[in-house]
């Protein structure tokens, strides 16, 4: 970390995006993972196929989906591929294969490392 903090991320090999995910433990439509570059932010439901896109730099507080607004399909379509690149290495999730997601699967709430 002290490299990133010391330069630009761009100069130390620092990522494009991060990946975080939300798992079913309030309700099952719940659980969901997420990609955020900063500016914007792609959330993809697990177990309903949903996904919504949020422009942070003007909504950060993720009031107004773009999706559900017409969005360009473009934004889309530039998020789900990593989306899938990110899950790709985790077969035992069954959340993706090499080149789409698989809607209807739920993660456990809790499980060990």
């Amino acid at each position: 970390m002290l490299p990133l903090l010391k330069n630009a991320p761009s100069d130390v090999g620092w990522r494009d995006y991060v990946h975080g995910e939300h798992s079913a433990c309030y309700h099952d439509d719940m659980a969901m993972q997420f990609l955020t570059d900063g500016k914007e932010k792609y959330i993809w439901y697990t177990k309903t196929g949903e996904e919504q896109l949020f422009n942070l730099e003007d909504d950060p507080e993720e009031l107004y989906d773009l999706v559900d607004h017409g969005a360009s399909q473009e934004r889309v379509l530039l998020w789900r591929p990593r989306m899938v690149a990110e899950l790709k290495d985790r077969n035992e999730d069954g959340l993706c294969d090499d080149s789409q997601l698989i809607v209807g699967k739920l993660l456990p709430p809790f499980r060990s490392l």
